[in-house]
């Protein structure tokens, strides 16, 4: 959909990201929708866990975004390389996707995409939320595109089902991929996206426990509770969902492994 190239400010001096929809893309209404829509939600939010958004306009009518510049991995990369996340490092990122949802939920915003592949990582353990291409801005009065959906692995069986979208869809996609650090998997691993809808609506979540024997029960308890398929028994808040995060968190010592200088530093798994 777009490419990303890294630049330095004449001014300022400093490094940015700035990022082209694709020149193949251009004549095409939903990615043009896509990409405008991204860059008129991003750029009105300031939180430090959202790549923030400093410029965006067109060039020889090509559509572009200047983004801070991001040094770091997605999760989706670290899974697919193998990096070991612990219990607690998950739950310390899941805690700052709490706050950064909290953040755009207040203001009216739904995400809709949550996943490992939109969330980066960064050295200093923070992460940046990313790509609202497909977000619902509930405070724009113009009609929004509701057809767009995310990525059928994390996408709530309401939605599935092609029910309204609420706050709680992303609650359940932050708890898929809570799952997916957790267990290194998904909970559906069929590659046919409507059997993998018809396995969010009809198909329990397995425990995680089943494939992390060791995994301690209040974090199960928190990825199982943000994953119920009826939205009126799962968290009603990321705060409800942050606050059980925060109580695992302040007894983390019960939780933690014992890891190696080298295995923090690489992600070495044990």
């Amino acid at each position: 959909m777009a490419e990303v190239y890294e630049a330095v400010g004449l001014e300022t001096k400093k490094s940015y990201a700035i990022k082209f929809i694709l020149e193949t893309l251009i004549n095409d209404e939903q990615n043009i929708t896509r990409f405008t829509r991204e860059a008129r939600i991003a750029s009105r939010l300031d939180h430090p866990n959202i790549a923030k958004v400093f410029e965006y306009g067109s060039h020889e009518g090509r559509p572009y975004i200047v983004f801070e510049l991001i040094k770091g991995q997605t999760l989706g990369e670290k899974l697919k390389l193998g990096s070991k996340i612990t219990y607690i490092e998950a739950c310390e990122i899941m805690l700052q996707m709490c706050d950064v949802l909290n953040y755009i939920h207040t203001r009216g915003i739904i995400h809709r995409d949550i996943k490992p592949d939109n969330i980066y990582y960064l050295f200093d353990g923070s992460i940046k939320l990313s790509d609202f291409g497909i977000a619902l801005d509930l405070t724009n009065k113009t009609k929004e595109d509701a057809a767009l959906v995310g990525s059928v692995h994390y996408l709530a069986p309401e939605i599935c089902e092609g029910e309204a979208v609420t706050r709680l869809a992303d609650i359940y996609s932050l708890g898929i991929t809570f799952f997916e650090l957790v267990t290194k998997r998904l909970p559906y691993l069929n590659n046919n996206p409507l059997d993998v809808a018809v396995s969010q609506v009809k198909d329990n979540i397995p425990h995680p426990s089943e494939f992390i024997s060791d995994l301690p029960k209040p974090i199960e308890n928190v990825i199982l509770k943000a994953t119920m398929k009826n939205p009126n028994e799962r968290y009603q808040s990321v705060k409800e969902m942050r606050d059980d995060l925060l109580s695992i968190l302040m007894n983390k010592k019960k939780y933690e492994k014992h890891r190696s200088f080298f295995q923090k530093l690489f992600g070495f798994r044990e």
